[in-house]
């Protein structure tokens, strides 16, 4: 894994025009330099012995500055660990320095004197990255709930979206329409429950054995079925499945491929991303097809940013080129989708990764249009809904501000459902409009198929 000595780190090229403080949410709150991004380049620039002592001011509470060790010093991990690693502050940069690849390296170097906890050891190394342990340890915590269904909470729908539901015959009961995200909440935490062992099957079975191919075939392309969805939307997979069968592809998926490793890396555990990195080479070596379709942002971006510092070259080219449903869908024709989605007032929600990691904010809501969809767009709370890999679990009432404004802003346009491309984002968003009453679900774009 890359290392901080491998990143330009030069605190004397931050040119002090506060970019990165006006865009980051967990600066606003604090106003404290050591969440921001310049205090945090600062802090690895300490962390690499470039000072002996912070300047003075940097972080809220000047004990914390002066000569200290910050190498491996456990109380960076609060600075770390309050960032949404939304990305904003390295799309804002004038000094272009790769703000959160850095913070995940300053993370991998603390945790090598720090380790993470034994039970996140075990999470990440043997629930994540075995695609049946995962299952296994969601299925035995939703059992009570499948057991007690009145235990767990779900989002409202309107009327209108009711009837628009009515119309579409959802017959996959996995769908989040249809099931309206059911959403344990302990205290503050809020805990989306997994998709029933039935319907997963379901969609399943659909993938392997049902697929109708629309004539002429365009060949085939393989699926990775991301963990977070897997576990809690897997009618996004067959939904997507449909729409590219409509337009003549074929999808072949791997249904016990592992996590893409991006939990491990807001973890610090190095030893299990690379567990997850081989795990997929393995998996999709020399595999029958040259492209392997996502559709999550964040599983794409690490698959294809960061592998490289886990797999050689050999291995690399062994590998089908990533393709993220974005990328797909802007050079295809639109599917057929039902028109009953048409009657609908739609919100947009761009996840972080996409937007600001891979810089691409326009794409999606055009591709919907194409569609025939009525998109619209709020740059006024544009920004991240607070779900942040395990930040909405770290801090679940800051969390829940974040995607409480924007479902106000949706709900004050008169938005009958929001679409995103991202499992984590769904589910955090889902639990605020629970808890806010609001009457705005939100889907996986892969569901309009």
């Amino acid at each position: 894994m890359r290392s901080t000595k491998e990143y330009r780190i030069d605190p004397l090229s931050c040119a002090y025009c506060a970019k990165c403080h006006s865009v980051c949410p967990t600066y606003e709150a604090t106003g404290n330099e050591g969440f921001a991004a310049r205090g945090k380049i600062l802090l690895a620039s300490a962390m690499r012995g470039d000072f002996s002592a912070l300047p003075a001011g940097l972080l809220g509470d000047p004990r914390d500055n002066g000569a200290v060790d910050w190498h491996g010093n456990r109380e960076l991990n609060e600075y770390l660990d309050f960032c949404l690693r939304c990305y904003r502050c390295l799309e804002v940069c004038p000094s272009m320095m790769a703000t959160v690849p850095i913070f995940e390296a300053m993370r991998f170097e603390i945790a090598r004197e720090h380790p993470p906890p034994l039970p996140m050891q075990w999470l990440m190394r043997s629930v994540l990255a075995e695609r049946g342990n995962t299952r296994l340890l969601a299925g035995i915590g939703a059992l009570p709930f499948s057991l007690l269904p009145w235990a767990a909470k779900r989002v409202r729908a309107s009327d209108k979206l009711r009837s628009v539901a009515s119309k579409l015959h959802v017959d996959i009961p996995a769908s989040t329409l249809s099931a309206r995200s059911p959403t344990v909440f302990l205290g503050k935490m809020e805990f989306p429950l997994p998709a029933s062992v039935l319907s997963r099957g379901r969609v399943y079975d659909f993938i392997r054995n049902h697929q109708n191919v629309a004539q002429p075939e365009r060949g085939t392309i393989g699926y990775f079925l991301d963990c977070l969805t897997d576990i809690h939307f897997p009618g996004a997979f067959s939904g997507t499945v449909r729409l590219l069968n409509s337009l003549g592809f074929r999808l072949e998926a791997e249904f016990n491929s592992p996590c893409c490793g991006a939990s491990a890396l807001n973890t610090g555990d190095e030893q299990a991303f690379e567990k997850m990195a081989r795990s997929y080479a393995k998996t999709f070596a020399d595999a029958p097809f040259d492209r392997i379709l996502f559709t999550n942002p964040t599983c794409y971006k690490t698959v294809k940013e960061r592998y490289p510092e886990i797999l050689g070259d050999k291995e690399l080219a062994a590998l089908p080129e990533p393709v993220l449903d974005v990328e797909l869908y802007s050079e295809l024709p639109a599917p057929p989708i039902h028109p009953a989605w048409s009657d609908l007032n739609i919100a947009w929600h761009n996840p972080c990764t996409l937007g600001y990691a891979l810089g691409d904010k326009t794409t999606a809501p055009s591709i919907l249009r194409k569609w025939g969809l009525k998109i619209s767009e709020f740059p006024d709370v544009e920004g991240c809904c607070g779900y942040g890999g395990m930040f909405y679990l770290r801090y679940p009432e800051f969390a829940a501000e974040q995607s409480a404004r924007k479902l106000k802003a949706w709900q004050d346009a008169g938005i009958d459902l929001a679409i995103t491309c991202s499992a984590g984002c769904i589910g955090h968003i889902n639990a605020t409009a629970i808890r806010e009453n609001i009457p705005i679900p939100t889907i996986h774009w892969g569901e309009l198929g």
